[in-house]
C-alpha cells in the first residue's frame, strides 16, 4: 500500500444538515509502517505516533485547521497549470515539446501564543462557581481574539500572514466612503471562475460592513441581502454566505485605503497548530502572594493556500 493511512469520521452526521445544526470532520494521519502486520493494527497505533491530525467545521464559513506533533516549519505543495491547454494533433503529426506546470510551495510555521492571569486564592476558595474552568474559557476566548486578528492582518514577518494580507485586490470601489452595488458585483467576479464554483466560497468582512450591505438596494429598489429562512440558516449576499469577522476593518466611517470586503474561497485560508492548547494551573510560583496562576499557551500559524490566482480578493476603497 501507500506510505500512509488516514482515518476520518464526521463530528455530528447529516441528520443534523436539515435543522442547520453544524458538522464537520474529524481527521488523523498514520505512517504505513511495514513492520506490522494488518490494516486493523496500523490505525490503531497510539495517539504520540499520528504523523498530523486535523478537523474541519462546515457551516456559513468553512473553517481548516491541521494539528502537527511538532513545530517544524511545514510545507504545502501547489501547482499552477491554469495557463495551459492540450494542442490539436493531425494524424502522423509531431508531438509538441512539453509545457509543464508551475510548482511550488506554501509554508507555516509555528508561532506561540501565551495568555495569562493571578487570582487570589481567597476568591477560588470563596466562588460558587468552578473558577479554574471558567478562567480557562476566558483564557481561551482571549488567545481566540489574538489569533483572529494575527490570521486577519497578520503581516507575515515572525507572525501568521493574515487572509487579507495573503489576498490581493479585487476590485476599487466606486466611492472611498461607501459600498455600493457595483462593488459587490465587481468584487465578485474578480475571483477566478474556478474558485467561485466551490462551496466554501463567501463573503468575510466587519459588522459594520454587514449593516452597509444591508441597506444595499438594486435598481427595482430591492435589498440585495437575503436573511436566513430558518434557524441557523446563513444570511446571504448574492447567493453566497456572509462571514462575520470583527478583525477586519471597522466600516462605520469608511476611508481612503480601507479593505472592507473579502471575498473567495475562504477554505483555502489553512490554520496549523502544534499538538494541543495547554492549559496550567501554578500553584506554587506565587504562593507568597497568596495568588493562583493560570496560562494558557498555544502554537499556531496561518497562511492562504495559493498557486498562483489569489483564491480570496478583498474590495479596496
Amino acid at each position: 500500500g501507500g506510505k500512509y493511512c488516514v482515518v476520518f469520521d464526521p463530528l455530528d452526521g447529516s441528520s443534523n444538515l436539515d435543522v442547520s445544526v453544524g458538522v464537520g470532520t474529524i481527521f488523523s494521519i498514520m505512517r504505513n509502517d511495514p513492520a506490522i502486520p494488518g490494516a486493523a493494527e496500523t490505525l490503531c497505533q497510539k495517539g504520540s505516533q499520528q504523523v498530523a491530525a486535523g478537523y474541519v467545521l462546515y457551516g456559513s464559513s468553512t473553517v481548516f485547521v491541521i494539528t502537527t506533533g511538532s513545530g517544524e516549519r511545514m510545507s504545502w505543495p501547489t501547482v499552477d497549470d491554469t495557463a495551459n491547454k492540450a494542442t490539436r494533433l493531425g494524424e502522423g503529426g509531431t508531438v509538441p515539446s512539453s509545457t509543464d506546470p508551475t510548482f511550488g510551495a506554501v509554508y507555516w510555521d509555528a508561532y506561540k501564543y501565551v495568555s495569562t492571569c493571578l487570582v487570589p486564592y481567597e476568591l477560588i476558595e470563596d466562588s460558587f462557581l468552578d473558577l479554574p474552568s471558567t478562567l480557562g474559557q476566558l483564557l481561551g476566548i482571549r488567545h481566540g481574539r489574538k489569533t483572529a486578528d494575527d490570521f486577519t492582518t497578520g503581516t507575515g514577518n515572525s507572525q501568521p500572514k493574515g487572509i487579507i494580507t495573503a489576498s490581493s485586490s479585487g476590485f476599487t470601489a466606486t466611492n472611498a466612503t461607501s459600498i455600493v452595488y457595483k462593488d459587490v458585483v465587481n468584487l465578485i467576479h474578480s475571483v477566478d471562475p474556478a474558485y467561485r464554483e466551490r462551496p466554501t466560497v463567501g463573503f468575510m468582512c466587519h459588522d459594520t460592513a454587514i449593516m452597509q450591505l444591508r441597506l444595499i438596494l438594486d435598481s427595482y429598489g430591492r435589498p440585495l441581502w437575503q436573511d436566513g429562512m430558518g434557524v441557523g440558516t446563513p444570511d446571504k449576499l448574492f447567493g453566497y454566505t456572509v462571514t462575520r469577522n470583527q478583525s477586519m476593518q471597522n466600516c462605520t466611517t469608511i476611508a481612503s485605503g480601507y479593505k472592507s470586503l473579502l471575498f473567495g474561497d475562504l477554505n483555502a485560508y489553512k490554520i496549523r497548530r502544534v499538538n494541543g492548547i495547554r492549559f496550567y494551573r501554578l500553584q506554587e510560583r506565587y504562593r507568597d502572594q497568596d495568588l493562583d496562576g493560570f496560562v494558557l499557551l498555544v502554537r499556531e500559524d496561518g497562511n492562504l493556500l495559493t498557486a498562483g490566482t489569489s483564491p480570496t480578493k478583498y474590495l479596496t476603497h
